[in-house]
């Protein structure tokens, strides 16, 4: 399964973008082991920077996301590619993928937080 690529020619330094696994496999019914997930294939050696960024149709409904890990404070990830590497990056401790990003929705959290533990709600 591989993602779709559409480039934008006015774009400067963006080379386009990936539209991420579906939910469901092509009969519409079984979820697929691989939602949220890009696969890309035959990059080059490499550092790239990864964005992720929420649905637009998630947007559109007034969702608020918020990304929940960062490096150095930026949206941006570095992923470096290398040529025969396996499908998993190991650097430090157990393999995982090379790049991994998180989002929150803080209408779902607080939504809940009366049912979590009992205490002061932290500052913030």
């Amino acid at each position: 399964m591989t993602g779709t690529v559409a480039t934008d020619p006015t774009a400067t330094g963006i080379t386009g973008f990936i539209v991420t696994c579906p939910e469901y496999e092509s009969d519409g019914l079984t979820p697929s082991p691989l939602a949220g997930q890009a696969i890309i294939r035959n990059l080059m050696p490499m550092r790239v920077g990864v964005i992720a960024m929420p649905g637009a149709d998630r947007i559109a409904r007034g969702e608020e996301w918020l990304q929940t890990n960062t490096l150095d404070g930026q949206h941006a990830h570095d992923a470096f590619f290398k040529m025969g590497e396996p499908g998993y990056f190991q650097e430090y401790g157990p393999a995982s993928f090379h790049v991994t990003i998180g989002f929150a929705n803080p209408a779902i959290i607080n939504a809940r937080r009366p049912a979590s533990a009992p205490g002061p709600t932290p500052p913030g």
